[in-house]
């Protein structure tokens, strides 16, 4: 059990101390920035940008960098040299500890506090929530952890969670609140608008390419060389990312399919001839006649693939990466489920899992049943009476109490339970055990399961 040790007491105030080194790599950062802005840069305009670049992450910096917290029972308070941010308990949704990942700054970790003003309508279409959340902040405030000293991240992070942590009622009635949680949408039956969809979407996307590439080959000012050129690199992954979302928004796929994969590929293919045939015709300055279409688009593309320089082994690349993601999202066949398990997996004693930074994704299924993106799986996020033990490298064995999985009926394997301290727990081993000394874990995890409750996926973050 938890005790008052694993929590701090409130109000707790603490001051955010200057780092020397992340003070280093700001100056000698923008230092570089500053003498290429003056003396290798001919563009004014883009010279003026660098400066203003260097500006705005001063002034950030110095104004708006965190100096003091404040955690009380009613609120959260952050202080700064240009304003304060206060967020009360009863306006927060739910907490997230976020690593950096940056070698440079190994151990970094802020915690992103999500409030109801964060958090987008469900109501909407999803394309319309992905556009949303591009210009909507993720937290409502932040608060990075490396320059509070003293401070435990576990302890804290336990420490806010129980504030607005949701106690499950003992009547909870869990397949209504599945029924609830459900997808009410209705699909099509055939994939064939989504095909029309994604299809018309490479088209549109292969012109769009072809013009702004062709308006970085005119242009004399480097500024908008560089906004169009690294614009027209990266719209065939965004257009990409697009198809994959219209076309499971109007198609629920059960199963792999080799066709929808050869329909994905046609339309990411055709975006990628259409950007270097519409450059052709834009130069020329013509509207492209049916009857010449085809022998003037050979001749395009072969020279296109003949004279690739470094400029254009640029779009190559993304060219590929956009047709991996289009043959190989959602459900996959057997050789590219082999090829993802032995490129991206790794493998516990008994499952297989992947690592994000420091979260750990174990499938206690394998990978190849089930889908994250497009199955119907629902999470429950478990605050507390978990346990870990910590290896040198990373975690050696992890522990869910049994009560709280049989509480909310979901389903588990019966020959993964230990008995520790006279209470049962359903265990991952990450490495062979002998003997078992786990300690109190204080972060939460969380077990997607689909609408039959069997456990497909547990997630948990692993702090050194």
């Amino acid at each position: 059990m938890k005790t008052d040790k694993d929590t701090y007491k409130l109000p707790l105030i603490k001051k955010f101390h200057s780092s020397k080194k992340e003070l280093f790599v700001l100056i000698t950062v923008l230092s570089i920035f500053l003498f290429i802005s003056l003396y290798e840069v001919k563009d004014i305009y883009l010279t003026a940008l660098i400066i203003i670049f260097i500006i705005l992450i001063l002034f950030s910096y110095v104004f708006l960098r965190p100096r003091q917290i404040e955690i009380t029972d009613r609120f959260i308070k952050v202080t700064s040299k240009a304003r304060v941010k206060i967020t009360h308990w009863e306006d927060v949704v739910d907490l997230e500890l976020i690593s950096t990942g940056d070698k440079l700054i190994k151990g970094f970790y802020t915690i992103g506090v999500i409030t109801k003003k964060n958090m987008v309508n469900e109501e909407f279409p999803l394309v319309v929530r992905i556009i949303i959340s591009l210009f909507k902040p993720t937290y409502g405030l932040s608060i990075p952890l490396k320059n509070l000293k003293g401070i435990d991240s576990d302890k804290l992070f336990f420490t806010m969670q129980n504030k607005i942590k949701v106690e499950i009622e003992e009547d909870t009635d869990i397949d209504k609140a599945l029924d609830e949680l459900s997808e009410t949408k209705d699909f099509d039956k055939y994939p064939f608008r989504a095909y029309i969809y994604i299809v018309i979407i490479g088209i549109f996307t292969g012109v769009l390419q072809g013009y702004l590439l062709y308006i970085s080959s005119i242009t004399r000012i480097l500024l908008v060389f560089y906004i169009t050129y690294f614009i027209a690199l990266f719209l065939p992954i965004i257009a990409t990312y697009l198809m994959i979302i219209l076309f499971h928004s109007r198609y629920s796929e059960k199963r792999f399919s080799f066709i929808n994969r050869l329909i994905f590929a046609f339309a990411i293919l055709i975006l990628f001839a259409l950007g270097p045939i519409s450059k052709f015709y834009f130069h020329i300055g013509k509207i492209p006649i049916i009857k010449e279409l085809p022998r003037v688009s050979f001749t395009v593309i072969n020279r296109y693939l003949s004279n690739i320089d470094e400029n254009s082994s640029f779009n190559v690349i993304t060219g590929i990466v956009s047709l991996y993601m289009g043959i190989t999202h959602g459900y996959s066949s057997k050789m590219i489920i082999k090829i993802k398990k032995w490129l991206f997996r790794l493998k516990s004693n008994k499952y297989y899992y992947t690592k994000e930074d420091d979260m750990y994704n174990v499938y206690i299924v394998d990978p190849e049943k089930v889908s994250e993106l497009y199955d119907e799986l629902f999470q429950l996020k478990i605050n507390e009476g978990l346990l870990i033990e910590k290896g040198e490298k990373g975690p050696l064995s992890f522990y869910i109490p049994k009560n709280i999985i049989e509480e909310v009926q979901i389903k588990f394997s019966k020959n993964s339970i230990i008995t520790i301290n006279d209470k049962e727990y359903f265990y991952i081993d990450f490495e062979d055990r002998t003997k078992r000394n786990p300690k109190l874990y204080l972060l939460p995890c969380w077990l997607e399961f689909d609408r039959k409750k069997d456990i497909k996926i547990i997630r948990f973050r692993y702090l050194k």
